[in-house]
C-alpha cells in the first residue's frame, strides 16, 4: 500500500482555493466522483495520470486532501507552512513495498512534527524534527496512523487536476 494524504482544518471550497493560490496555478479539471472510481477518473484511455491529481472532500470540519500521484510528497515542511497558514495542517503518507514514511503535522504556524524515514535510502533523507507526536518515530508508526485516521475517507468527493 501506498496512502498519501494532506487536510487541513478549513472548508472544502477555502482550501482548494488556498491550494491553487499556494500553487500559483488552478486545477483546470473538477470532477465529482466516488471514491471507487476516483483512480479511474484520473488516468487516460492509455493507463497514463492526466497530471498531478487529488481526490478531495470534506470530513468532520477538515479538507481532505488524498494525493492519488505522490506529486504532494516529500515537499519541506517550511513549505507546508505557507500553505498552512495560522489553520491545523497534517500530511501523512507511506509505501510499505519500500518502505518508506513521511509525517508533517503543523499548528498555528509553527511545525509540530517533520518526520521522513526512508530505513533503506542511500540519501540519508530522514529525519525527525519536533515534539509534536512523540509516540511516531518510524515509517511503520506513520502508517498505523495513516491506517487508523478516521478523518481520512469519505465515499464521495470531487477529483481535482
Amino acid at each position: 500500500m501506498n496512502p498519501s494524504y494532506f487536510r487541513i482544518n478549513i472548508d472544502l471550497e477555502s482550501a482548494i482555493k488556498r491550494l491553487e493560490t499556494w500553487n500559483r496555478k488552478s486545477f483546470a479539471v473538477r470532477v465529482e466522483s466516488k471514491y471507487l472510481d476516483a483512480v479511474g477518473n484520473c488516468i487516460d484511455g492509455n493507463g497514463r495520470w492526466k497530471g498531478k491529481c487529488l481526490f478531495a472532500y470534506e470530513n468532520d470540519g477538515w479538507s481532505v486532501f488524498e494525493d492519488l500521484t505522490g506529486a504532494y510528497s516529500c515537499i519541506s515542511a517550511s513549505k507546508w507552512i505557507e500553505f498552512a497558514k495560522a489553520d491545523k495542517f497534517v500530511l501523512a503518507g507511506y509505501n510499505d513495498a519500500i518502505p518508506y514514511g513521511e509525517m508533517i503535522v503543523i499548528e498555528n504556524g509553527f511545525i509540530l512534527k517533520d518526520l521522513f524515514d526512508d530505513p533503506t535510502g542511500e540519501d540519508n533523507l530522514s529525519h525527525n524534527v519536533g515534539d509534536g507526536h512523540k509516540n511516531i518515530c518510524d515509517w511503520c508508526e506513520i502508517a498505523s496512523f495513516v491506517d487508523d485516521d478516521e478523518i481520512i475517507y469519505s465515499d464521495t468527493g470531487v477529483i481535482l487536476y
